[in-house]
Protein backbone atom coordinates (compact mmCIF):
# COMPACT_ATOMS: atom_id res chain seq x y z
CA UNK A 1 0.00 0.00 0.00
CA UNK A 2 0.82 3.49 -0.80
CA UNK A 3 0.52 7.04 0.48
CA UNK A 4 0.35 8.44 -2.27
CA UNK A 5 0.89 7.38 -6.08
CA UNK A 6 2.25 10.14 -8.76
CA UNK A 7 1.34 9.98 -12.24
CA UNK A 8 4.40 11.08 -14.21
CA UNK A 9 8.19 10.69 -13.56
CA UNK A 10 9.11 14.34 -14.93
CA UNK A 11 11.38 16.41 -13.45
CA UNK A 12 8.13 18.35 -11.41
CA UNK A 13 7.08 14.25 -10.72
CA UNK A 14 9.82 13.15 -9.39
CA UNK A 15 10.81 16.08 -7.26
CA UNK A 16 7.40 15.69 -5.64
CA UNK A 17 8.18 12.04 -4.83
CA UNK A 18 11.27 13.21 -3.45
CA UNK A 19 9.92 15.73 -0.66
CA UNK A 20 7.35 13.10 0.32
CA UNK A 21 9.79 10.41 0.88
CA UNK A 22 11.89 12.71 2.76
CA UNK A 23 8.77 12.93 5.04
CA UNK A 24 8.95 9.01 5.15
CA UNK A 25 5.76 8.40 3.00
CA UNK A 26 5.81 5.47 0.79
CA UNK A 27 5.36 6.96 -2.93
CA UNK A 28 4.56 4.85 -6.34
CA UNK A 29 5.60 6.83 -9.37
CA UNK A 30 3.90 5.78 -12.67
CA UNK A 31 4.98 6.90 -16.02
CA UNK A 32 3.83 6.12 -19.29
CA UNK A 33 7.47 5.77 -20.55
CA UNK A 34 10.22 3.01 -19.76
CA UNK A 35 12.91 4.05 -18.39
CA UNK A 36 16.39 4.90 -18.52
CA UNK A 37 15.37 8.06 -20.43
CA UNK A 38 17.98 9.49 -23.09
CA UNK A 39 18.55 12.73 -21.52
CA UNK A 40 17.50 16.44 -23.48
CA UNK A 41 20.47 17.68 -21.50
CA UNK A 42 23.03 15.65 -22.69
CA UNK A 43 23.72 13.74 -19.82
CA UNK A 44 24.88 17.24 -17.68
CA UNK A 45 24.33 17.01 -13.92
CA UNK A 46 23.47 20.02 -11.84
CA UNK A 47 24.70 21.23 -8.40
CA UNK A 48 21.17 20.63 -7.61
CA UNK A 49 21.54 17.30 -8.36
CA UNK A 50 24.93 16.56 -6.36
CA UNK A 51 22.68 17.91 -3.12
CA UNK A 52 20.23 15.06 -3.60
CA UNK A 53 23.15 13.06 -3.59
CA UNK A 54 24.74 14.36 -0.74
CA UNK A 55 27.93 15.66 -2.46
CA UNK A 56 29.79 18.79 -2.32
CA UNK A 57 29.19 20.44 -5.86
CA UNK A 58 32.22 22.42 -7.36
CA UNK A 59 31.06 25.52 -9.07
CA UNK A 60 33.90 25.88 -10.95
CA UNK A 61 33.50 22.37 -12.58
CA UNK A 62 29.86 22.44 -13.50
Amino acid sequence: MFDVVIIGAGPAGTAAAFDLLTKGLKVLILDKYEFPRKKACAGGITSKAFWFEGKTANPKTI
